[in-house]
């Protein structure tokens, strides 16, 4: 759409987004020791989690977390994410119903929290009706001092 090169800005910083191979080579074969270092994004800041890292460091995670992940527990806790997202429905309901305007962000955040609270610390703390319950609240203020922007 925008053509092999391109430039973005991240922030302050200019990036130039490239998919042409032969500049490709060029940057980063023919002219290393020009290039040889790259931009720290503000995902490289998010920490050694495994949507962040890879290598070895990936592989060790990877390794960690598998088991959470086989079929039959996805299997288990797929009942657990449609009642979340059955209960998020139901809100968007009740938003469509009174014409306002909302905020889908927040709706969105609610149901990642709820999915996360009711498949890997199994409790259900229902943000959809209780959007105020002090776990979430502690999240926020969490997310808040940690935030990389």
């Amino acid at each position: 759409e925008y053509g092999q090169i391109y430039g973005i800005y991240e922030g302050a910083h200019p990036i130039l987004i490239v998919s042409d191979p032969d500049f490709l080579q060029e940057v980063f074969v023919k002219q290393f020791s020009v290039f040889h270092t790259r931009f720290m994004s503000m995902l490289d800041k998010v920490g050694h989690n495994i949507a962040f890292v890879n290598g070895s460091t990936w592989r060790r995670l990877r390794h960690v977390t598998n088991p959470s992940f086989t079929t039959s527990k996805l299997k288990t806790m797929s009942p657990l994410i449609n009642g979340s997202i059955s209960d998020l429905m139901d809100k968007l309901v009740e938003h469509s119903n009174s014409g306002e305007e909302f905020n889908i962000y927040m709706d969105y955040k609610r149901l990642a929290t709820d999915i996360i609270c009711r498949c890997a610390f199994g409790i259900d703390i229902d943000l959809q009706k209780n959007p105020n319950h002090i776990y979430f609240e502690k999240l926020q203020e969490f997310a808040g001092v940690h935030t990389v922007m």
